[in-house]
């Protein structure tokens, strides 16, 4: 009766701990489960987070975009008035020089006309002197001089008109040096304004190349861990291609299995129960 309770009590004691190791096999199943869920879920997380990222990096490269436009055509625009500025400019000189050729020529006249009208005067006074007051000859060289005195006074004043216009051309010249000037410094600014967008824009598609790849990397890992029963087109379906939320079942199968373990110990602890009930009964008949 000893050897039979002792038989019944190691087979009691073997099937309990082949009723740990499975308990000890189920949770650490339902473990790695949990740590899947987590995994999981920290996924979905992140992904969230990154499609935030790129719509918020998408909106970003669009006003560069639109700036850049701005800037391009406001280039474009100061390019032209710099060309018609300089243009300008240049036909400005132009004149002053034409200006400045017709002023030397008249000074040159009249520095040919006063010799010649001291060259007359020197006759008329040495005919007066030898011949008198009146004669024709005198009467000639009188009218010489009157028409170049006539001619300098007519030079006079258009040299006054050439100063004139001289004077205005430089007055113009200096305000259109100003508005060059200004012009310059607005398209280096713009200039310089398109280097650092175009630089920062660069940047940012860099950035966005980096978020679509990791985006596609988790994507791939959800639909790895994804319920097997659900078919490939439920997968994309959960997973959109930008990356929204996967619906988690992980969790409920978590919890399926959990009561399943729980159920299957049960069973089996039932049955050890009987099964030394039995041996009781069996050992009381005999004795």
């Amino acid at each position: 009766m000893a050897d039979g309770r002792k038989e019944s009590e190691d087979k009691s004691v073997e099937k309990d701990k082949k009723s740990e190791d499975e308990q000890q096999a189920k949770e650490m199943g339902v473990e790695e489960e949990n740590k899947g869920v987590v995994d999981e879920e920290q996924q979905r997380k992140e992904l969230e987070i990154l499609q935030e990222q790129k719509e918020k990096l998408k909106e970003e490269l669009e006003k560069d975009n639109q700036r850049l436009a701005e800037l391009t055509q406001q280039k474009e625009n100061i390019d032209r008035m710099a060309t018609e500025a300089k243009e300008t400019a240049d036909d400005i000189l132009r004149s002053y020089d034409q200006q400045d050729e017709m002023q030397q020529n008249v000074i040159e006249d009249q520095s040919a006309r006063s010799l010649l009208k001291e060259n007359l005067s020197t006759q008329i006074e040495s005919i007066r002197d030898t011949q008198g007051g009146d004669s024709p000859e005198l009467e000639i060289l009188e009218a010489k001089l009157k028409r170049l005195e006539e001619e300098e006074k007519k030079d006079e004043a258009r040299e006054k008109e050439i100063n004139k216009k001289k004077n205005d051309l430089e007055k113009l010249l200096m305000d259109h040096a100003v508005s060059i000037s200004e012009i310059e410094t607005k398209k280096k600014t713009i200039e310089e304004e398109i280097i650092n967008i175009s630089t920062q824009r660069k940047t940012r598609e860099l950035e966005e190349q980096k978020l679509l790849a990791r985006i596609s990397e988790l994507k791939e890992r959800v639909q790895s861990t994804a319920p097997k029963q659900m078919s490939q087109k439920q997968v994309e379906k959960e997973v959109p291609r930008e990356g929204s939320i996967l619906v988690n079942n992980s969790s409920l199968i978590a919890k399926l299995r959990e009561e399943e373990s729980k159920a299957v110990i049960a069973a089996k602890a039932m049955r050890v129960v009987k099964e030394e009930l039995a041996e009781i009964l069996k050992v009381g008949r005999v004795g």
